[in-house]
């Protein structure tokens, strides 16, 4: 049922054959770091503007300007000890070669250090980085973990925004990275291998920021960032410790004048029972405000929930996912976790080969593409939202328990096209809730699927809430197949002042058809056209489908002029109508002659023929032609039901005689 540029290497670069493997992996970023910097780069890998790459490349210039500290260089290694719980140390330049080292000694694993590059150079680590507690590094010309480099420290922020209050950060609370680089083309990024303590924070802030190597942090928090500024409390709960600040007013370019994202992953993160956040901020500037979410992000459950991923473009930015998204629970009594990912005023899509599992073994997830049901929510809706064909997104219970939910919205049009499922647990449980809506417009692809269903509970629903629905016979044949499988279908409309009278539509030629328990609820804000056929051909004595009609429009109608055929009997259920949001409890009716539910209007109603001639029904027919009539009852919705094919099994000829007898036999429940 189920989809990086490329850079040329200078002639006349030489490298040595020891240090030539991975060049042209880093030559893209490394070309990023570059760009504005007035001085060339040591790289360990290679030669850059002809200065020569040093392998045991170390830190210098260090002056300890906050705290307690002393700094021990070697050839190849650097030792900083300090004594108090907060130090600030401002360097001339920090690059680690890849046979070189740099420890930090902490008092402990809440102790921070926070290095300030002054020198012009970007941070080049290709080397070992420790620390038994929190490392901040700040560059203003550009960050670079590059191929090969292993971190691994109690907590590291990397960043192009300076704190310039050390004073406020010796103090402890809240670190607020509050200078903007001057560089606009300043980048942070990750080809190595980044690992912290449990429970810890790996934070790359920059006007570009990015993740193509590996990011470990079991039980912690990652946050990839596209902004200027930002904010941190260390000692905050996973959703809110990490703020974005001032948003990026320049667009970010490569050394070769190419638009960056803003914040992109091509790598893996890893952070089981953790917070995973990409985000960015950006001004209505920067024509590019992309946040490209690829490679492989996993947070699964370690104790009971899995973890959360929150994913937004800010400023009507553009969220394009194509990697997986794991924040399952595959052990015994986890369930999943959540997924966020939504770009206010801006667009999300979701490509053919993305994979979202929030599925759990007692029970699925939360994923939210675009904002919240009905666009109503904490969650600031999307514009625009596509869902490719191929793409998949899943909050099953695996073993026992509920389906999940997902919803899919956006403020104006949603295009689905790919595989979402909520399933009830195999070993008991309901289905989920599955919403793919649009505020204006819902288009729904060949080869769309849905399934909350439920083997052992309560089917789940699926829901379509755009302004108005026009169902073909692609669409019905989807409705119907997802009916077919234990799925329940809602259809409903809604209208904003000014926009669409919120109809529902079945064009003639279109069938929905379905043998399942499953049930068809249209609820419309003004009419329901039935010009085609609905067919349940399960006499189930309940009602399997619900036709709500003029909820907010008085003047709605519902207009059957195509075929009805539950498959039920006069002793069973099958159909309820609704006006004006009016339940109505039908007769023991296949097809029920309902009084609505108004205050003034006797039961039965009055039943007349239009046109008015008899027609001769055998006894026992199952299908009886196609009869027009219509129910005279009060204002204010009249009603318009013609075409409808009813259902005689035995009940002598309920047609066959005239309009009196046909009343005195319906005041007697049909017989």
């Amino acid at each position: 049922m189920r989809r990086q540029p490329t850079y040329r290497r200078a002639d006349a670069m030489r490298v040595r054959p020891d240090v030539a493997s991975g060049l042209a992996a880093q030559a893209a970023l490394r070309g990023r770091l570059l760009a504005g910097t007035a001085v060339a780069v040591l790289l360990t890998c290679g030669a850059i503007g002809g200065v020569p790459a040093a392998r045991a490349q170390v830190p210098t210039g260090g002056t300890v300007v906050g705290g307690q500290a002393t700094i021990a260089s070697g050839a190849n290694q650097v030792t900083v000890t300090q004594s108090t719980d907060r130090g600030v140390i401002d360097w001339r330049s920090f690059s680690i070669g890849r046979d070189s080292r740099v420890d930090f000694l902490q008092p402990g694993a809440s102790a921070v250090t926070l290095n300030r590059v002054v020198g012009p150079d970007p941070s080049v680590i290709a080397g070992q980085l420790t620390a038994n507690g929190q490392i901040i590094l700040v560059n203003q010309a550009g960050v670079f973990f590059a191929n090969g480099a292993q971190v691994n420290v109690g907590s590291l922020i990397a960043s192009t925004a300076s704190i310039a209050d050390t004073q406020r950060f010796m103090a402890g609370g809240l670190l607020a990275f509050d200078v903007a680089s001057p560089q606009p083309n300043a980048t942070v990024g990750n080809a190595g291998t980044i690992t912290v303590r449990e429970g810890g924070l790996v934070g790359l802030v920059g006007p570009s920021a990015s993740n193509s190597g590996t990011i470990n942090a079991r039980l912690g928090r990652v946050t990839i960032g596209g902004a200027e500024t930002f904010t941190v409390d260390l000692a905050g709960d996973g959703l809110i410790n990490f703020q974005i600040g001032q948003p990026v007013t320049r667009q970010p370019v490569d050394s070769q004048g190419r638009s960056l994202p803003l914040a992109s992953n091509t790598g893996t993160i890893n952070a089981d029972g953790g917070v995973v956040t990409m985000t960015a901020r950006a001004a209505g500037s920067v024509i590019d405000s992309v946040v490209n979410v690829g490679g492989t992000i996993r947070a699964q459950a370690v104790s009971q929930e899995g973890g959360v991923l929150v994913l937004g473009a800010e400023g009507g930015g553009t969220l394009n996912i194509s990697g997986t998204l794991d924040v399952s629970g595959k052990g015994v009594g986890q369930r999943g976790g959540r997924v966020i990912a939504t770009a206010p005023g801006g667009r999300v899509n979701v490509a053919s080969t993305a994979r979202i599992n929030a599925s759990g073994d007692s029970g699925g997830g939360q994923v939210n593409i675009g904002g919240s049901s009905h666009g109503k929510g904490p969650i600031a809706s999307t514009r625009d939202t596509s869902i490719a064909n191929g793409a998949r997104i899943a909050a099953d219970a695996t073993r026992q328990g509920d389906g999940g939910t997902v919803i899919v919205w956006a403020d104006n049009a949603t295009v689905f096209g790919g595989e979402i499922t909520a399933r009830g647990g195999p070993q008991g449980g309901n289905g989920g809730f599955i919403e793919t809506s649009g505020r204006n417009t819902v288009s729904v692809l060949s080869g769309a699927w849905v399934d909350a269903s439920a083997v052992a509970g309560t089917a789940g629903t699926w829901l379509l809430d755009p302004t108005d629905v026009t169902i073909d016979q692609p669409f019905a044949s989807l409705i119907s197949s997802v009916l077919e499988s234990g799925t329940n279908v809602t259809v409903s409309t809604a209208t904003p002042a000014g926009s669409d009278p919120g109809d529902i539509t079945l064009l003639a030629g279109a069938t929905i058809s379905w043998t399942s328990l499953a049930v068809l609820i249209l609820n419309a804000d003004r009419n329901i056209i039935i010009d085609g056929s609905i067919l349940g051909t399960n006499p189930a004595p309940t009602d399997r489908l619900v036709l709500n009609a003029a909820i907010t429009d008085s003047t709605g109608n519902i207009f059957i002029n195509g075929v009805i055929d539950l498959g039920g009997s006069f002793t069973s259920g099958g159909m309820l109508i609704t006006t004006l949001g009016e339940p109505y409890t039908p007769p023991q009716y296949s097809f029920p002659l309902p009084c609505f539910g108004f205050s003034n209007c006797g039961f039965p109603p009055v039943v007349h023929w239009d046109p008015v001639p008899d027609r001769d029904v055998p006894v026992g027919t199952p299908n009886v032609p196609r009869i027009d009539f219509a129910f005279d009852r009060p204002a204010p919705t009249p009603l318009n039901l013609s075409g409808v094919v009813l259902v005689n099994q035995g009940n002598e000829n309920f047609f066959n005689v005239d309009d009196a007898e046909r009343q005195r036999r319906a005041a007697r429940g049909g017989q």
